[in-house]
């Protein structure tokens, strides 16, 4: 098996790609982001350290085409809060 990885190519803060979804008809791939578990969650106002979890959402983001595929970036958002 390889160990090849694209991750050097998108260096996310606090965030890893998770999966790649690809369909060779359509020439489409999307990467999914989600955030890296290793990391202690912030608040996303104050910064401080927090563990409950507000809303959460995702964004799709268009990159540039590679090799005539069309790339697509899903990016989990959460977003966290203090009291």
């Amino acid at each position: 098996m390889s160990m090849l990885s694209i991750a050097p190519f998108f260096p996310f803060c606090r965030a890893r790609l998770t999966e790649l979804i690809r369909n060779p008809q359509l020439f489409i791939a999307a990467l999914v982001v989600t955030p890296d578990q290793r990391f202690t969650p912030v608040c996303s106002h104050c910064g401080k350290t927090v563990s409950a979890v507000h809303s959460q959402h995702y964004k799709i983001i268009r990159d540039l085409p590679m090799c005539q595929t069309h790339i697509y970036l899903l990016k989990s958002c959460v977003k966290r809060y203090c009291r």
